[in-house]
């Protein structure tokens, strides 16, 4: 029998523990607390001696409920001493009285100020479990629309009254589970019309994608044909090998220039020369210039550097022509491959 009882006060004592951490919680969602409450604040706090916790969650509390009044009544808050921890108990102690002497609701245990010195157990525990459930009651009352879903915290001892209590809860409830119920039913069919519309509406835009994509092909296909049937790979053909004539042509004249820009001499290749008259060769040029010596205009130095800058010029304009022709050429090999395919 006594191990019975026992388990149900260790029992008793864990819903105490539960309740009072959900209470809090749920206030902490709408008043964030500081960073020195979070440190100490958990479920089981108050199962063993927990001075941090007990200061601030008391002190959380009452902020919670006035501000104003907190400020009043707790002069010694933040206590940094044993002198200001004692006048924070007795400060509390005096809040509560306070606070079960002008609202109604209030149902909070009276304890002395010394057993706060090591606060800790079932009996603080109880305590700051009534103390939390009346701040949220507080809260509630004053931001719930549904007022009359709450009931009284502190207990009628007259049956009749606690019979009517419940027969307003009963009722109010009632409304409200059938106003629910309803709002649930018109939400779930206006989701499913919500959806048989959306998927409407992607089905009808994938249609319209494909319908455009296949316009889309159908148009570069003719183009590509039509840009096709226009080109004539004969003309291109000959058109290239004229290029590349030129370019050879342009090339060996660059050649030429170097050569006469340089100064070089020209090396006989004695291997692929065929044997020579010298004297024969030499006669035949005296005789050659001696007739064509008077037609050949004076050189002058000036007229040479004229010579030098036109042939320079004109190097400049082949090489420019044949980077066009590269040019030219690599586009008219890509259209040619294209009108293969």
């Amino acid at each position: 029998m006594a191990s019975f009882s026992v388990i149900n006060l260790q029992g008793y004592e864990a819903i105490i523990h539960e309740k009072l951490f959900a209470n809090i919680k749920q206030l902490t969602y709408v008043y964030p607390p500081t960073q020195d409450f979070h440190e100490v604040f958990r479920e089981d706090m108050f199962k063993k001696n927990n001075k941090a916790a007990f200061q601030q969650v008391t002190n959380y509390l009452f902020n919670v409920l006035s501000p104003e009044l907190t400020r009043e009544k707790l002069k010694s808050w933040p206590p940094y001493d044993t002198k200001g921890e004692r006048e924070f108990r007795q400060e509390v102690v005096a809040f509560v009285d306070y606070l079960n002497e002008n609202y109604k609701a209030a149902n909070i245990p009276k304890l002395m100020p010394s057993l706060f010195v090591s606060p800790g157990g079932i009996k603080v525990a109880k305590f700051m479990f009534k103390l939390s459930t009346f701040v949220l009651h507080e809260h509630l009352k004053k931001n719930m629309k549904e007022g009359k879903l709450l009931s009284p915290i502190r207990p009628c001892k007259n049956p009749a009254v606690n019979a009517i209590i419940i027969e307003n809860l009963n009722r109010t409830t009632s409304v409200i589970k059938k106003r629910t119920s309803e709002t649930a039913t018109n939400f779930h069919k206006f989701s499913a019309e919500a959806f048989a519309e959306a998927q409407r509406i992607v089905e009808q835009v994938e249609r319209i994608k494909r319908q455009e994509m296949a316009e889309v092909t159908k148009a570069l296909d003719e183009e590509k044909k039509k840009n096709l049937e226009s080109i004539d790979l004969e003309k291109l053909q000959g058109k290239m090998a004229q290029m590349e004539n030129i370019k050879s042509m342009c090339e060996r004249a660059n050649e030429l220039l170097d050569v006469i820009m340089n100064d070089n001499q020209l090396e006989l290749d004695k291997e692929n020369t065929p044997d020579l008259d010298l004297l024969q060769l030499f006669n035949d040029l005296n005789e050659f210039l001696e007739k064509e010596r008077f037609q050949i205009p004076t050189l002058l130095q000036e007229d040479m550097k004229d010579m030098v800058q036109r042939l320079s010029e004109l190097t400049e304009n082949y090489k420019q022509l044949i980077i066009n022709m590269e040019h030219d050429k690599k586009e008219l090999e890509k259209l040619a491959e294209n009108s293969v395919i």
